[in-house]
């Protein structure tokens, strides 16, 4: 699967919890986007979610080879 078509099939994942839908540039979002954390005591099971969801995208797009 080609690198732009994944980032088509996963643009909605990033933009869940997001109020603008702008599409970026892959290489734009791996610029900025970082893992992130997330606390089991104090996050709704929806934020843990989110991160999780945020979390496999990143991993997806910015870390692996194409």
């Amino acid at each position: 699967m080609r690198l732009g078509t994944l980032f088509v099939l996963l643009l909605p994942l990033t933009q869940a919890c997001s109020a603008l839908q702008t599409p970026i540039a892959v290489t734009d979002f791996c610029a900025v986007a970082k893992v992130i954390q997330f606390s089991r005591l104090s996050d709704t099971l929806e934020t843990i979610a989110a991160v999780k969801e945020h979390n496999a995208v990143y991993e997806t797009l910015c870390t692996k080879a194409p």
